[in-house]
């Protein structure tokens, strides 16, 4: 239960650092953002059990606040993606395993990604500086420190966070402890791409075949499923000619 409660955690504390780079708040943000795009390997493994999951990570910015984030395989097969296009005011969730996939309609779409280069100034409480230093040719900032897992759990985090790159983190490593202080799993992010400038067009790509559904149709938990569903009825309801479940009215 310890254990399976900590990856729960892990992923929620992925999915933050996905969404807003690790431990960093950005501030700055204006009309002209940010472009690049990140490749990294995730591994997480629970120590108890002595599983050991891979999968690749990509992660893409454009100027206009466009943003990409996708999952695949060890073998480099496509799992999930989410996709946020500004100039359609539209965020897409993917699941290419079930064939299905979830459009929310934005009130207000993200600005562009943009920091003022420096990554000391907003940190989450627990994490620290500790040195300065270079990975691919690009200087970084490394931080390590606690993170909270959830009541009685904790992580050792570190991580190397990229000025070029909007502070992003390139690497990063949570070792999730138990209340006893033994590490029950590793999560951790190693870049294995990294590139500045306009992203490959393919991966902000939603591909035709997919079949537009509520989220509870691709989310087991039913409480997690509801309030899911609820964003996704509310968000299409402001799209005009949009039935939910993506069937569109009849004129």
């Amino acid at each position: 239960m310890k254990a399976k409660f900590i990856v729960i955690s892990s992923i929620c504390f992925l999915l933050l650092g996905i969404m807003t780079g690790f431990f960093y708040n950005t501030k700055a943000r204006d009309q002209q953002g940010l472009s690049f795009t990140l490749e990294q390997k995730e591994r997480l493994v629970a120590l108890d059990t002595r599983a050991n999951n891979e999968r690749i990570l990509i992660r893409a910015f454009r100027a206009d606040g466009s943003y990409a984030w996708r999952g695949y395989t060890s073998d480099r097969e496509p799992t999930v993606a989410v996709v946020t296009l500004v100039p359609q005011n539209q965020e897409v969730s993917m699941d290419f395993r079930s064939g299905l996939k979830s459009s929310y309609y934005l009130n207000r779409p993200p600005l562009p990604f943009k920091t003022d280069g420096d990554c000391t100034k907003k940190l989450q409480d627990g994490m620290a500086v500790v040195r300065t230093g270079n990975f691919m040719g690009y200087p970084i900032v490394v931080i390590r420190g606690n993170v909270a897992g959830g009541p009685g759990h904790t992580g050792n985090a570190e991580s190397w966070l990229a000025p070029d790159f909007g502070c992003q983190a390139v690497y990063h490593r949570v070792d999730w402890t138990l209340p006893d202080g033994r590490i029950a799993q590793v999560l951790e992010k190693t870049t294995i791409n990294l590139s500045l400038g306009n992203p490959d067009p393919a991966i902000f790509e939603i591909p035709k075949n997919l079949v537009e559904s509520p989220p509870s149709q691709r989310i087991q938990n039913a409480a997690i499923a509801k309030k899911a569903d609820e964003k996704y009825l509310r968000s299409r309801a402001d799209k005009p000619n949009t039935a939910p479940f993506g069937m569109e009215k009849s004129k």
